[in-house]
């Protein structure tokens, strides 16, 4: 494990990315959406905590309920790409992101959509995947910026083209009326609300690697709970997981006083 992290510090600085020596990631799927959680856990001098120690009548001195662990980041994703509409096939979409506001111009919006793009190139295989802004509603005002980033300084994901070479949405067919795969249905809200017009994939295969050893940390702690004691389930600290990362969207939005389809 030393040997991986030692890696990883060298990777992650060559390439500008945050510090994660001390997050895990949770995914899941629920809903027709797949869920992207970077957290850090609670920690004690003897390592990660499960319990609060705050109150009375619980483990530890506390109430016995599940130590609060630190949202950092969070992505909601579900696919775009459809028989009628390509988009540049096997496309998905960024429905809901958040980076906690003490994490914020770090990075670690920009990391979370490389770990996103590392997940669709490991499952994918020969057919390809890509990454995209939200095209049902609108997006952030923050997530606006960092898909501009991407679009222009970001070197470890790139634009996608479709078979006959173009990387541009065409929302009314006009753009490119001899390439269907690039057919993509425009939001309610206009081409002014869409934060990319492009499906974007990993180019650095590294990324694969930091994906899954933050995958690996999170089955980690959670072997770790269970072995603490029968009280802890890896259920209900995963459950708490999405709970604090949607109640943090919610709230992240509400600071930014950003609503749908409002620029």
């Amino acid at each position: 494990m030393k040997l991986i992290m030692e890696n990883w510090k060298q990777f992650l600085n060559e390439s500008g990315d945050p510090y994660i020596e001390d997050l895990a990631l949770y995914t899941e799927n629920r809903g027709g959406m797949f869920y992207l959680i970077l957290y850090k856990p609670k920690i004690s001098r003897n390592g990660w905590l499960f319990w609060d120690t705050r109150g009375a009548g619980g483990r530890g001195g506390g109430d016995g309920k599940i130590a609060r662990p630190v949202i950092v980041a969070y992505l909601g994703v579900n696919k775009l790409s459809s028989k009628e509409n390509p988009c540049v096939p096997h496309t998905f979409q960024v429905r809901y992101s958040a980076t906690n506001s003490n994490y914020q111009r770090k990075g670690y919006g920009t990391f979370m959509y490389k770990l996103l793009a590392a997940v669709i190139a490991s499952e994918a295989g020969d057919n390809g995947g890509g990454i995209t802004s939200d095209h049902i509603h609108s997006s952030s005002p923050g997530a606006k910026a960092t898909w501009n980033k991407i679009d222009s300084r970001v070197k470890d994901l790139e634009r996608r083209e479709t078979e006959m070479g173009n990387d541009e949405f065409d929302y009314d067919g006009k753009l490119t009326p001899n390439d269907p795969q690039d057919d993509c249905k425009l939001p309610p809200g206009g081409k002014k609300v869409t934060a990319a017009d492009h499906s974007y994939r990993l180019t650095n295969k590294k990324y694969i690697e930091v994906y899954n050893d933050l995958i690996n940390k999170h089955s980690e702690i959670m072997k770790t709970g269970l072995k603490r004691g029968p009280q802890f389930k890896s259920s209900a600290y995963e459950n708490l997981l999405l709970d604090l990362s949607s109640k943090q969207f919610s709230t992240e939005y509400q600071k930014a006083d950003y609503h749908p389809y409002r620029l």
